[in-house]
């Protein structure tokens, strides 16, 4: 659990240097959140408008929430892990990371 929080902390510190003059409120760990979500859901080879129609969305929701443009609930993150069958905390990383861990 330890090693976690200092991944973590690792990833939010490196975002934070990446970040823009409008993106400056937000936390860093928000994000790469929308990012994260779009790969998992490539990875598993699932189309924006299938996972848009599970959610109850447009794909134009979906697209707003993959591209940062729209704040995010717990809620509708944990819709979004259970249609893409992983736990809720893998959208907080990219999969590449998990599969493949920084060195």
């Amino acid at each position: 659990m330890f090693s976690l929080k200092i991944y973590l902390l690792s990833l939010i510190l490196q975002s934070s240097t990446k970040m823009s003059v409008p993106e400056k409120n937000k936390q860093p760990y928000l994000l790469n959140i929308g990012i994260n979500i779009r790969k998992w859901r490539e990875l598993k080879g699932i189309k924006q408008e299938q996972l848009a129609t599970k959610l109850g969305i447009t794909k134009a929701a979906l697209s707003n929430i993959e591209n940062n443009k729209t704040d995010i609930s717990l809620h509708r993150l944990e819709d979004i892990a259970m249609c893409l069958e992983i736990e809720t905390m893998k959208l907080f990383f990219n999969p590449i990371d998990l599969i493949f861990p920084p060195i």
